[in-house]
């Protein structure tokens, strides 16, 4: 139900951004992307071909979460947040200001997810 209520506005959504010119593609922001181990709707596969485009800091997977990770498997997705903020902090007191969105990918330490 509630995929039919919001397919429809996400769609028209996207079309009026690629009207304007908006493509998909790396973001200056940091970006950490989450997603579940077994989603069916959005699969892993997906999350890392998004990942191509977008460039971000982070990858995981919460093991053994489907589409709904965050409410199935809370615990792993606590511990999944809890091991980025950590990476991060690190990152950070080694190789750069968080803050600063002029370094890309090559001039900091690989995170975990990058390392597979």
């Amino acid at each position: 139900m509630a995929v039919r209520m919001l397919l429809p506005p996400l769609r028209h959504d996207l079309e009026v951004v690629s009207a304007a010119g908006w493509r998909l593609g790396p973001v200056t922001a940091p970006v950490h992307l989450l997603g579940g181990e077994l989603d069916p709707a959005v699969p892993p596969a997906a999350v890392r071909e998004l990942a191509a485009r977008l460039g971000p800091r982070s990858l995981r997977f919460v093991p053994g979460g489907a589409h709904m990770y965050v409410v199935e498997h809370p615990a792993e997705t606590a511990d999944a947040l809890r091991d980025l903020w950590r990476e991060r902090e690190r990152a950070a007191e080694h190789t750069y200001d968080v803050h600063d969105n002029t370094h890309d990918r090559a001039s900091r330490p690989l995170l975990a997810e990058e390392r597979r």
